[in-house]
């Protein structure tokens, strides 16, 4: 059996012992620790206690008096999934009469409880009338049978009509009454509203909160807080005690879509609120009112009989609502389709929503998620904040414009980069950086511009990112001179790969004007194609830009020239200038790629995130950053002096030399 918390009630006091194992521990025990709580009131023996616990199969009070039955209850507890050990400590009555506690235990299952005064007086032969409690009284109905078994009681005296829940047309005809009866929220063996709560527990309240006293508040509130059924499902029972009015309303909407019927609210305030059933002829309503010392909302009348043909519609379930239910499948994928939300909502609580209403919910599931997108620009400011704060050296920019409405200032841009990926670049990384933007899928779009190395392992590594309203060339000439500052001005020479487009060229130029640009293969073929189509031209273009040497690339070059004279002509053209062909690539970065795959790896990383709102956005790629810097510290960990990438690649090209003939020719020269 699992470890129990054992709480000691005694006067209206929890005290709580602590953790107890149930196999090792005995009833000698218990009464021990109940001594030292009764001994102040002179109830020093264990005769003088009587120790009850609630069997949480069928919430009756069980008397302690044998090791069989503690352990049989700590057995019960177990299986029930019952953590708590919950034993009431009360002075014995007339220990030297037979039966005397068992009586007892009877007497508090149907809710009468005595109390320690009550107690006293019955053992001291009755000669005084004992003494009148603070707190929560006995009702003279309370806890006895009534001739009209169809009555309850409301807070204020009155008797309200109603039929017993065990009838076909209760308003809980759908819900197992052995669930009802086994619910763990109550003290009491049954779900009949009136031996639940006693009308003169709570005050007047029409337009005032509730007052129990502050004597058996605690105990009042801990004993009638609300939970659902066993089955899961929502109900409302007369005393119950909510959080406060929101939560009650959210009860209260589950209840009325589960039943499907509609309620007009005479009242609805923080304070009070009175609800009674659309249908004017349905006697169905509830009241409720807030207790007084933030104890909660309680609910202080409840007629629960329906009288009325339920319809099957709610006002509850409206867009906040539904994205409640469906967050769970927004949370898996943004993009549910709506067909889906309408089958799921349908099977799982039997409402069918229209799919605009479905749109909308979804929507609203996803700002409940992510974030909302006016909000995210408004903190990015608090962000950039606290960044510094962690962060000392870390570097975000945020620029607006206040010119274009000077009534109000306008996001345009953010630069973020960190102390890590700094030292990536001059540390760990070749002198080549990848440079590309894409398009946000967020409510008002823009760019993210991104800034991607390579590691020795051939791996992407991300250097620094922004978020513009465009891709032109004031917006890159932005990004790279703060990149430039960023990283000490000491990598001059440096090579750049991009796609040559949207002012890119001329960025670079005035930012890095010494640096290498090397433009994408697979881009440069993109535009080429578009006026040179055709397989022969295809292969001779890839073999001038992987050729490693002049005379390979010659004859590249020739056979495209006879094949189409207009291609190699706009192959010199648009090309000129730029070091496109991997023979003529710069020996400084020592990168052969042909493309700039690691951008677009960048791009295909990042894209589940690029819908989301900017700040949102920002801080799950920040948290990537985080993770991918990690796991390549660990991984790079047990390298020795190649990593592994490039050693496949030097066993690839070793195993290709093996067939070739050297002869040597001087010092250091060969023929092959």
């Amino acid at each position: 059996m699992l470890p129990l918390q054992l709480h000691l009630l005694y006067k209206g006091e929890i005290h709580r012992i602590g953790l107890i194992e149930p196999e090792e521990y005995t009833l000698q025990q218990m009464k021990n620790e109940s001594l030292t709580i009764t001994s102040e009131d002179g109830l020093t023996t264990p005769e003088s206690v009587q120790l009850s616990v609630t069997n949480p199969r069928n919430k009756l009070s069980i008397i302690i008096d044998s090791e069989a039955i503690l352990q049989a209850q700590f057995a019960a507890h177990d299986s029930m999934e019952v953590a708590v050990f919950e034993v009431i400590v009360l002075p014995t009555l007339r220990h030297d009469l037979p039966l005397c506690g068992v009586l007892q235990a009877m007497l508090h299952n149907y809710g009468v409880r005595l109390s320690a005064e009550q107690i006293t007086w019955v053992n001291d032969d009755g000669n005084e009338p004992p003494p009148r409690t603070e707190g929560i009284e006995l009702n003279e109905n309370y806890g006895h049978e009534s001739d009209d078994d169809d009555v309850v009681y409301s807070t204020d005296g009155s008797h309200i009509d109603d039929t017993d829940d065990n009838d076909a047309d209760d308003d809980d005809e759908n819900v197992d009454n052995s669930a009802d009866i086994m619910d763990d929220a109550r003290g009491s063996s049954s779900d009949d509203e009136t031996a639940e709560v006693d009308p003169q527990l709570l005050a007047e309240t029409s337009d005032s909160d509730y007052d129990l006293g502050t004597t058996q508040l605690k105990d009042y509130i801990e004993v009638h807080a609300y939970k659902p059924g066993r089955n899961g499902k929502h109900r409302l029972r007369l005393g119950d005690v909510f959080d406060d009015v929101e939560h009650f309303r959210y009860v209260l909407g589950e209840v009325m879509v589960d039943k499907g019927f509609e309620i007009t609210k005479v009242y609805n305030e923080p304070r009070r609120f009175y609800g009674k059933c659309k249908i004017s002829d349905c006697p169905w309503y509830v009241m409720g009112g807030k207790i007084r010392g933030n104890g909660g909302f309680a609910i202080k009348e409840l007629q629960k009989k329906h009288e009325c043909r339920q319809t099957g519609k709610s006002v509850a379930v409206n867009s906040k609502w539904i994205a409640e239910k469906i967050k769970g499948k927004v949370v898996v994928d943004p993009h549910v389709k709506i067909s889906v939300l309408r089958e799921f909502m349908h099977e799982t609580y039997g409402v069918r929503i229209g799919d605009l209403k479905l749109y909308r919910a979804r929507e609203r599931a996803r700002k409940d998620i992510n974030g909302d997108h006016e909000r995210g620009y408004e903190d990015l400011f608090q962000y950039a904040a606290v960044i510094h704060k962690y962060d000392p050296g870390a570097i975000c920019k945020v620029l607006c414009d206040a010119v274009t409405r000077p009534e109000k200032v306008l996001f345009q841009r953010f630069f973020m980069a960190f102390p890590a990926q700094k030292n990536a670049l001059s540390n760990s990384c070749r002198p080549y950086i990848g440079l590309d933007g894409c398009h946000l899928k967020s409510k008002y779009s823009g760019v993210l511009l991104a800034a991607v190395g390579m590691d020795a392992n051939n791996g992407m590594v991300p250097l620094a990112l922004a978020v513009c309203e465009i891709e032109n060339i004031e917006t890159w000439s932005w990004f790279l001179e703060i990149l430039h500052s960023y990283f000490d001005n000491r990598l001059d020479q440096i090579t750049f790969c991009t796609d040559r487009q949207k002012g890119l060229l001329g960025a670079i130029e005035i930012t890095w004007p010494i640096a290498y640009h090397r433009p994408c293969a697979r881009h440069i073929y993109a535009n080429f194609c578009k006026e040179h189509p055709g397989v022969s031209l295809r292969n001779l273009f890839w073999r001038a830009v992987s050729s490693t040497n002049k005379y390979d690339y010659a004859i590249a070059m020739e056979k495209l020239k006879k094949e189409k004279l207009e291609a190699w002509q706009w192959l010199e053209t648009e090309l000129a200038g730029f070091t496109w062909s991997r023979h003529e690539y710069d020996k400084n970065c020592k990168v052969d790629c042909t493309t700039n795959n690691t951008s677009e790896c960048f791009n295909s990383w990042i894209l589940p995130h690029r819908e989301k709102p900017c700040l949102t956005m920002l801080e799950e790629i920040r948290c990537m950053f985080m993770t991918l810097f990690t796991e390549r510290k660990k991984e790079a960990q047990p390298w020795t002096n190649i990593p592994p990438r490039v050693k496949k690649e030097l066993d690839a090209a070793y195993e290709g030399g093996s067939k070739m003939n050297v002869m040597a020719y001087g010092d250091l020269h060969f023929q092959i």
